[in-house]
C-alpha cells in the first residue's frame, strides 16, 4: 500500500504542476485577448492543449492507482475517493500530505475555471463588437437600414413607413 500511496503522490505532484502551468497560461491569455494578439493566442492555445493532453495521461495513472488502493481496502473503485483515502490515512503524515495535495488541485481548478470564464466573456464581447461593426458597415454600404431579431439574426428586408423617403 505504501508504494501505491507514493505513486499517487507522484501523479498528484505532476497534476499540480500541470494545473499551475494551465492557470498561468489562462492569466496570460487574458492580456493576449485584450491586446488582440492572435499569434500569441494561438501559441497559448497550443501549449494549453499539450498540457491538457499530458494531464489526461497523468489522470489515467491517478485513476489506476486509486482503483488499486480501492481494491486493497476492499472498496468499489466507483465509491472510493481521494477524500475517503484521506480519512483512512487520518493522523498519519501521508493523510495530511494527501489532503493538502487534493485541496491544492481543487483550488487551482476553481481558479482556472474562473480565469477561463473571464476569458470567455472577453472573447464573447469581442465577437459582439465585431458583429456590430460589420453590421454598421453593411448598413452604410447598402444605403438602407438593417434590422435584427433579438437573437441577432438579420430580419428580411421590408420597407416600413419610417424608412420611406419623401
Amino acid at each position: 500500500m505504501a508504494s501505491l500511496i507514493d505513486r499517487l503522490f507522484d501523479v498528484l505532484d505532476e497534476q499540480t504542476e500541470y494545473c499551475k502551468q494551465l492557470l498561468e497560461l489562462s492569466r496570460e491569455k487574458k492580456d493576449v485577448i485584450i491586446n488582440n494578439d492572435v499569434a500569441a493566442l494561438q501559441k497559448i492555445t497550443w501549449l494549453e492543449n499539450m498540457l491538457i493532453s499530458r494531464n489526461n495521461r497523468a489522470d489515467k495513472a491517478r485513476l489506476r492507482a486509486m482503483n488499486e488502493m480501492a481494491a486493497a481496502c476492499g472498496k468499489a473503485p466507483a465509491e472510493f475517493s481521494a477524500w475517503e483515502l484521506v480519512g483512512l490515512l487520518a493522523g498519519r503524515p501521508e493523510g495530511w500530505r494527501l489532503a493538502e495535495a487534493v485541496s491544492g488541485i481543487c483550488g487551482m481548478v476553481d481558479e482556472l475555471h474562473q480565469a477561463n470564464e473571464e476569458n470567455r466573456v472577453l472573447i464573447e464581447n469581442s465577437i459582439n463588437y465585431i458583429d456590430f461593426s460589420m453590421n454598421m458597415i453593411k448598413e452604410v454600404l447598402s444605403g438602407e437600414p438593417v434590422y435584427y431579431t433579438a437573437a441577432g439574426d438579420e430580419m428580411p428586408r421590408r420597407r416600413v413607413i419610417l424608412d420611406m423617403r419623401y
